[in-house]
């Protein structure tokens, strides 16, 4: 390591443990002490590496050092277990949202809403889709936005316009125009004219009322979302003293 070049060793170190981390994960651990010691080497990204690479190969091992070697609750334990579960979800997505669970509320990965970013994680397979809205009554307050938001990205993406905007309806108000929001910015990438045929029908006003706001906001600051028509039509969902 000492020949390389000072700026190429931290990249080079972490290629190493992901290398080493598919075979020997135990070498890797022993080693660690001595890599973070060498200049020009980020000692704090390692153990992250070595998770990251390990758990592809053996999840409940890696999950067992994390538990082990770290200090229960910390921020550290916490990261460490977001990137072993992200992997698990691929092998036993059960599983690994069991774990999820069980972890402390108080801890660094409950107050972070970790479990919400997972889900993400678990709908990068198809077929998973009907298994992530299970799993919404289930997450603590901490995990809600993000595991809401990603089940209605992922149902707008499957053109399910309406399941994702009732969603909006299990959440509180705060977390309502949140949600909604985020429906808003993600609609251009899925076609916006779906969201706007949704709204014609909506019976919600003030659901109604707020997205077409958000709408015509976007095309004021963008300029690019709506076309001219389509601004017409928003605009006219608005009250008169709301329209721009």
């Amino acid at each position: 390591m000492s020949q390389i070049e000072r700026s190429d060793r931290s990249s080079a170190a972490s290629l190493a443990v992901r290398e080493l981390a598919k075979t020997n994960p135990e070498e890797v651990i022993q080693r660690l002490g001595e890599l973070r010691k060498i200049l020009g080497v980020l000692g704090e990204y390692l153990e992250s590496e070595l998770i990251m690479s390990w758990s592809e190969h053996d999840p409940l091992e890696a999950i067992a050092w994390i538990q082990e070697a770290t200090l229960p609750g910390s921020y550290k334990q916490g990261n460490l277990l977001f990137w072993a579960l992200v992997n698990y979800i691929q092998v036993d997505p059960d599983k690994a949202f069991e774990i999820a669970f069980e972890q402390p509320i108080d801890s660094s990965f409950g107050q972070r809403g970790k479990v919400g970013d997972l889900i993400s994680f678990l709908l990068l397979n198809s077929g998973n889709l009907d298994k992530a809205i299970s799993l919404l009554d289930h997450l603590p307050d901490a995990a809600i936005y993000d595991g809401f938001t990603a089940v209605g990205d992922e149902l707008l993406e499957e053109g399910r316009w309406a399941d994702a905007l009732n969603l909006a309806d299990e959440l509180d108000s705060d977390l309502k125009k949140r949600y909604l929001w985020a429906i808003t910015l993600y609609a251009p990438r899925h076609g916006v004219h779906n969201l706007i045929d949704q709204l014609k029908e909506m019976p919600d006003d003030e659901t109604r009322k707020y997205i077409a706001s958000e709408l015509v906001r976007k095309q004021e600051r963008q300029g690019d979302v709506l076309t001219e028509q389509q601004l017409k039509v928003v605009r006219s969902l608005l009250p008169a003293s709301d329209e721009s």
